[in-house]
């Protein structure tokens, strides 16, 4: 069945068109059927992977409570509403459940507050990214820990460039900012606290696209949401509208 691609996928390079997949199997276990649009392998990712023969989106995700064990280098499937029976965890760690929901044009999202020393911002939005490497919060939410363009809150620029919100390239800076993680089981839980780090500031395109670039905001990659890739562990669960972050003590 040939059908256009969606409008943000579009350009002159970019034609597709979409196929029937009646059954799906992993390790001989039928998954259900699937409707994936067929791109040329540029316009997947804008570089290149050995192996790559698809990308598995929330149409098929979501489907499943996903357990992202990246000590293990392994993805597990649960049925969905089974993440609190499976309760999975790091011995002798620690792990907060965060609220989930899908935002514009169908990002996952939760809220998290940003802190510099002895200064913490108010929650504000944040995109759930596992394919960023590195998370990227626009000026807005740097601004409110006193981190600015002129260098003030220990800002400097990276020399990386990214696609700014007119099209046009913008250098990221970056600041040594934290995150911190609010329970979505209030005060039964205490908030779970990423170390001080390194992160990225822009205003890129992303935020804008998804009509968040007029508010802070912050995308989190695989550097917050993983921590140390031998260690963390990642479960989403869109039937409990939770997602479940897991890291050692």
């Amino acid at each position: 069945e040939e059908v256009p691609l969606p409008d943000s996928y579009k350009d002159e390079d970019k034609e597709g068109y979409r196929v029937i997949i009646n059954q799906l199997s992993m390790d001989g276990t039928p998954l259900g059927g699937l409707s994936p649009f067929v791109m040329s392998e540029r316009s997947l990712l804008p570089f290149k992977v050995d192996g790559l023969v698809g990308i598995l989106g929330l149409d098929f995700l979501s489907r499943f409570d996903v357990d992202l064990d990246f000590k293990s280098s392994k993805i597990s499937l649960f049925q969905p509403g089974m993440l609190l029976r499976h309760n999975p965890s790091i011995k002798n760690g620690k792990q907060v459940d965060l609220p989930l929901k899908i935002g514009p044009n169908g990002v996952l999202m939760t809220e998290v507050s940003l802190f510099q020393n002895q200064k913490e911002g108010p929650m504000i939005p944040a995109i759930i990214d596992t394919g960023m490497s590195y998370s990227i919060m626009n000026w807005q939410a740097a601004n409110l820990l006193g981190a600015r363009k002129d260098g003030s809150g220990g800002v400097r620029p990276t020399g990386a460039m990214v696609t700014g919100v007119d099209g046009q390239p913008e250098t990221v800076s970056e600041a040594p900012i934290g995150v911190r993680f609010k329970s979505s089981q209030g005060s039964l839980a205490p908030p779970l606290q990423v170390s001080q780090r390194v992160l990225c500031v822009g205003d890129i395109a992303l935020f804008d696209d998804m009509g968040l670039g007029t508010s802070p905001v912050i995308a989190l990659g695989m550097d917050v949401l993983s921590d140390s890739p031998w260690s963390n562990r990642l479960i989403l669960s869109l039937a409990l509208e939770r997602i479940r972050i897991a890291m050692p003590a």
